[in-house]
């Protein structure tokens, strides 16, 4: 099939690898051509459909479908330009489409380059939040009852235990009524994970004005999940050589934005706390090592 003027003309333009597509596609033989002359061809080449739908955009790492996502205009003309593509696509049908989708403005489910920074950096806070709760998930795996530890007992004093990390205290918050054995045995690990963004991730995020994706931020929910929150705001405002009152305010926070080797002093004064914890507290010491343990996690 010779190559049409119009298409020629515009070749000079092409990059070389859209150029070397378009040669390709005109050349094929005769075989070919009759194959590709009796098949049914639609206005719109299936590939961009795909690619237009807004439910099927097109990922810029792999290939595959990421559903539910707006469509960029820029990740379609990379993925119809690929080889494995547009050797199925007429050149000129993909220059037209991705052409006037780039030229549309940021409306209709297209994604501008503010909205993607916007989506993107979501998308990372989002996985941040995950990681920690993967974090904790490790740490704070299953159902406990040891007498000793002191988040074990609901309000009327009844030995109930902890299961996912979650205390007897702050699950009787969430139930409304003080929680039994059979009740903290049966929390589901979905129930758990609403409770840590809501009672520990969301308050260090308000609190500290930090995001997720800060280095400390694990450290700082970690701090909250182990000890009472004033207990570990006290932690940290000794690290930061401030008023050690538990109470988070502008002063705080400024020392921690300016704060060098932060993440090193927090762990000081979290091991300086245990041991001191089990000073005054001897029956606590099976939990030493553990917590010890949990506090050098963060430097290694």
């Amino acid at each position: 099939m010779p190559i049409p003027d119009n298409v020629k003309a515009k070749l000079k333009d092409m990059d070389p690898e859209t150029r070397a597509a378009a040669i390709a596609y005109y050349k094929r033989n005769d075989e070919e051509e009759k194959f590709l002359a009796e098949r049914e061809r639609p206005t719109v080449p299936p590939q961009v459909k795909e690619a237009l739908a807004p439910q099927q955009a097109p990922s810029p790492h792999n290939g595959e479908q990421v559903r539910s996502q707006p469509t960029n205009p820029g990740l379609i003309s990379e993925y119809i330009r690929r080889p494995e593509v547009a050797q199925d696509v007429p050149v000129p049908m993909v220059q037209k489409y991705t052409e006037g989708l780039l030229n549309l403005k940021p409306k209709n489910n297209i994604m501008d380059e503010a909205q993607a920074k916007k989506y993107m950096a979501e998308q990372a806070r989002e996985n941040a939040i995950v990681d920690v709760l993967g974090e904790i998930k490790q740490v704070e795996a299953g159902y406990q009852n040891v007498v000793e530890d002191r988040g074990n007992k609901n309000s009327e004093g009844v030995l109930v235990g902890t299961n996912h990390g979650i205390s007897a205290s702050t699950y009787e918050k969430h139930l409304g009524r003080p929680p039994t054995v059979q009740d903290m045995k049966d929390m589901p690990l979905e129930v758990a994970q609403r409770i840590y963004r809501k009672d520990f991730i969301e308050p260090v995020i308000k609190q500290w004005e930090i995001e997720p994706t800060d280095e400390l931020f694990p450290l700082l929910v970690d701090l909250r999940v182990n000890m009472s929150p004033r207990a570990g705001n006290k932690i940290v405002q000794r690290a930061l050589g401030v008023e050690d009152d538990g109470v988070i305010g502008p002063k705080t926070r400024k020392a921690l934005s300016g704060s060098k080797d932060l993440k090193r002093k927090i762990v000081v004064q979290r091991i300086k706390h245990h041991v001191d914890d089990v000073a005054e507290n001897p029956e606590q010491v099976k939990h030493l090592a553990g917590w010890l343990k949990r506090s050098i996690g963060f430097l290694v």
